[in-house]
């Protein structure tokens, strides 16, 4: 009797302790289960921020790409616009300047054919002071050298002239001339030639150097 209470009481222990085992083993993997549950949720969340995280620094991006995409576009367009309006007005300045430059040059070329008409006629005119057929014109670099008196055979001067119309001044050629006539650096020269002889060219002193050495 005394034996089977022993092993009723064994069993009913071993029943306790399984019992307690299994409900011990039973609440550890609740525990494990929760645990890994919380751990997911913490993972998701983090995920989803790095996500969250990415796709707005990805919208920034494309909002930045976008923005400079579009400043220049707008600048090319401007740009555009700014050629456009610029060609048309250098178009515009071509054909009135084309005009300008036109007229300029007919009024150029009219002031040239009269400048050298007048240049001609000026001995015939009132006021020249000297017998037209004493004018010689040679056009470069003066216009006239007049020899006063030649027609009448008897030579009093030489005058040089150079004529201007408007508002035309002297070049420096010109001037050049000028200034060796008014410092009387002027003479004569005799060349005689020879085509036979060893000197084809032989110059004869000038009066004024003979005069100089008297």
């Amino acid at each position: 009797m005394r034996n089977w209470q022993e092993n009723e009481l064994q069993q009913i222990r071993k029943q306790i302790y399984d019992a307690v085992k299994g409900q011990s083993t039973q609440e550890a993997t609740e525990s494990i289960q929760k645990w890994q549950q919380t751990e997911l949720q913490y993972v998701k969340k983090q995920l989803a921020e790095a996500l969250r995280g990415e796709a707005i620094q990805a919208a920034q991006e494309q909002l930045i790409k976008w923005r400079t995409e579009e400043l220049e576009n707008a600048k090319q367009q401007i740009w555009d616009v700014l050629t456009k309006d610029a060609n048309v007005s250098l178009e515009q300045w071509k054909v009135e300047f084309e005009k300008e430059i036109r007229q300029d040059a007919i009024d150029r070329s009219q002031s040239v054919t009269m400048g050298k008409m007048t240049e001609h006629i000026v001995p015939y005119l009132p006021g020249f002071g000297f017998n037209p057929t004493d004018a010689r014109f040679i056009g470069s670099p003066i216009d006239l050298i007049v020899f006063d008196g030649l027609d009448e055979d008897c030579v009093k001067k030489i005058v040089f002239i150079e004529i201007k119309t408007g508002a035309s001044t002297l070049s420096t050629r010109e001037r050049w001339i000028r200034d060796a006539v008014l410092a009387k650096n002027v003479e004569w020269r005799e060349i005689k030639v020879n085509l036979e002889g060893p000197d084809v060219v032989h110059q004869i002193r000038s009066r004024k150097a003979v005069a100089a050495a008297v």
